[in-house]
C-alpha cells in the first residue's frame, strides 16, 4: 500500500537524521555542534513517529504516535534559537533569558499535546480521514497550535535574518557555506507554510517528508564543505587569543576596543565605556602615548609597553606585556653582577667602574681587617665569613652615603666625593670607635690608608691609599693613615 512506501521514505529520512545526530555528537567541540546534534535528534524522533502514525490502522494508535512525534517537534523553537546562539555567536537576542523562555514554552506545548483530551487547546479534535487510498489522522487545530507556530516562525525569521547578516559580511568559502545552510533550512520552512495553508494532500504533513531532502543537503554540506566550521575568526577572537594586553584607540585617543587580557590586568577598563578618553581611564592618566616603547607600572606589576600607530594615524594600538618576572630576575642578576655574594657590598669591578665615572674630586680609603688570618686559623672559615659580614654591615652603617666595596679577601674600599682628608679620616676613626663598642666586633680592629684623588684620575690615588694602609699596619695596626 502507498502508506507503506511513505513510511519507508520517512524511515530512510530518519536514518539520515540520526547519522547527522551522530556526526554532530562526534564534533561537539565545534561551535553550534551540540544544538545541531539535538535538533537533528528531535527531527528524527518526529520523523520516526510520523512513519509509524501513517502505518497505524486505528485512531488511538495514531494519536499515541502523534504524541511521540511531539517529543521532538515541541522543542524546535528552543533548539533553533540555541543553534543560532552557538553557531553564529549571537548573545544579544539569543541570551539565556530567551533560551529559558522558549524552553518553558516548548515544555508547555509538549504537556498540552499529551494532555489534549482534557482541554483540546492544541488539537480541537481527532478523527480518521482518507488520503490516496489509506486512512490517516485528521486534525483540527486548537489555539495553542497557533501560539506554537507563531513562536516557531518568529525564531525562524530571526535565524534567517542573522544568517543573512553573516552572508553579507562573509567572503569566499564562508559566504558559500552560509548560503548552503540557509538553503538547507529553507526547504522545510517553505513546505511547512504550504502545509499550513492547505496546499498538498489532505491530512498529510508534507513538512516531515521534506526532511529527507534537507537531510541529504546537510549531509552533503557536512561531508563536502564541513559547514559546521562556518564563521571566520572575528577581530575579537584574535584579540582574545593574545596573551598580552591589547588596547585599541581611535585617532583622538578614545577607547575603541580591548582584549580579555587587558580586562583582566586593568579592571578599570571593564568599568569604562567605549569612547572614553584613554587618559581619563585609571590608571592610564600619565601613560605616554607618544613614546613607542616604555615601561608601565600598575599595582606592583611591571609592563613593557609598546605603542603603534595604524594606517594614516587613524588608530593606535597599545600592547602591554607583563614583564614583572623578567624585571625581577634582571634585578637579581644585576645585583649578583654588581655585588659581592657574601657581604652584599659592591664588588671590585663595579666599584672601580663607579670610581672612574666620579665627577668631583674627593678622597679614597683602602681598609684591611687586622690579623684576619688568625680568625680563620683559630675558628675556621665559617667564623671568618661571619666576621666579614658583620664588618660589612658596620661599614655600610658608617658610610651609608658613599660607595663601599669588598676589594678582595679582608680588604675593603670606600670613596667619597667632595670630602677632605681630615673629614674622611675622622669618619673612619669614628667607625673604629663604634666597632669597639659593638659586642660582635670589639674583638677585631681594622687599619686604613687614605688618599685624595682628582676626578678621572684614580689609579695613582688607589696606589697611594694602599701605601698608606701598609704604613698603618707597619705602625702597629688599628690606625688610619692619610
Amino acid at each position: 500500500m502507498l502508506n507503506t512506501e511513505f513510511a519507508a521514505v520517512l524511515l530512510f529520512s530518519a536514518a539520515i537524521l540520526l547519522n547527522l545526530t551522530y556526526y554532530g555528537y562526534r564534533r561537539k567541540h565545534l561551535p553550534g555542534a551540540k544544538p545541531f546534534c539535538l535538533l537533528m535528534l528531535a527531527m528524527s524522533i518526529q520523523t520516526i513517529g510520523y512513519a509509524f502514525e501513517i502505518l497505524s490502522v486505528n485512531l488511538d494508535t495514531m494519536v499515541l504516535w502523534l504524541r511521540i512525534e511531539y517529543i521532538g517537534a515541541s522543542f524546535y523553537p528552543v533548539l533553533i534559537m540555541y543553534f543560532i546562539r552557538e553557531y553564529l555567536d549571537e548573545r544579544r537576542i539569543a541570551n539565556r533569558y530567551m533560551i529559558m523562555f522558549l524552553l518553558a514554552q516548548n515544555i508547555l506545548t509538549l504537556v498540552l499535546v499529551w494532555t489534549n483530551p482534557l482541554h483540546h487547546l492544541y488539537h480541537a479534535s481527532y478523527s480518521m480521514g482518507q488520503t490516496w487510498g489509506f486512512e490517516v489522522l485528521a486534525l483540527s487545530r486548537g489555539i495553542w497550535y497557533y501560539v506554537h507556530v507563531f513562536v516557531f516562525y518568529m525564531v525562524i525569521i530571526f535565524g534567517a535574518y542573522r544568517l543573512h547578516q553573516t552572508y553579507t559580511s562573509a567572503t569566499g568559502v564562508y559566504r558559500k557555506k552560509t548560503m548552503f545552510i540557509f538553503c538547507s533550512v529553507l526547504i522545510p520552512i517553505v513546505v511547512f507554510l504550504a502545509y499550513l495553508f492547505g496546499l498538498g494532500p489532505d491530512h498529510i504533513d508534507t513538512t516531515i517528508f521534506s526532511y529527507v531532502v534537507m537531510g541529504a543537503l546537510i549531509a552533503y554540506g557536512l561531508y563536502e564543505h564541513d559547514f559546521l566550521n562556518l564563521l571566520p575568526l572575528t577581530q575579537q577572537d584574535v584579540l582574545d587569543a593574545i596573551d598580552e594586553s591589547v588596547i585599541v584607540l581611535d585617532a583622538n585617543d578614545n577607547l575603541l576596543d580591548y582584549n580579555a587580557a587587558a580586562g583582566r590586568n586593568f579592571n578599570k577598563l571593564e568599568k569604562s565605556k567605549l569612547g572614553n578618553l584613554f587618559r581619563e581611564i585609571a590608571p592610564f592618566g600619565r601613560f605616554n602615548l607618544e613614546q613607542s616603547e616604555s615601561q608601565f607600572h600598575h599595582e606592583g606589576l611591571v609592563f613593557g609597553a609598546k605603542v603603534r600607530n595604524g594606517m594614516k594615524n587613524r588608530f593606535r594600538i597599545v600592547v602591554l606585556q607583563d614583564i614583572t618576572k623578567r624585571e625581577t630576575a634582571y634585578r637579581e642578576l644585576k645585583k649578583f653582577a654588581d655585588r659581592d655574594a657574601l657581604t652584599s657590598l659592591y664588588n671590585r669591578r663595579y666599584f672601580l667602574n663607579l670610581f672612574e665615572k666620579s665627577l668631583n674630586d674627593g678622597v679614597v680609603a683602602i681598609l684591611d681587617i687586622d690579623y684576619f688570618k688568625r680568625i680563620n686559623d683559630s675558628y675556621g672559615h665559617l667564623a671568618g665569613d661571619k666576621t666579614l659580614v658583620a664588618f660589612s654591615k658596620s661599614l655600610k652603617s658608617c658610610f651609608k652615603d658613599y660607595p663601599v666595596c669588598r676589594y678582595g679577601g679582608e680588604e675593603f674600599a670606600i670613596f667619597a666625593e667632595g670630602l677632605t682628608v681630615a673629614e674622611f679620616q675622622r669618619m673612619l676613626e669614628d667607625c673604629q670607635m663604634k666597632q669597639a663598642g659593638d659586642a660582635d666586633l670589639n674583638a677585631i680592629t681594622f687599619s686604613a690608608g687614605i688618599s685624595t684623588y682628582k676626578a678621572g684620575y684614580i689609579e695613582v690615588a688607589i696606589i697611594n691609599a694602599d701605601e698608606k694602609l701598609y704604613e698603618a699596619k707597619k705602625a702597629g695596626r688599628n690606625l688610619v693613615v692619610a
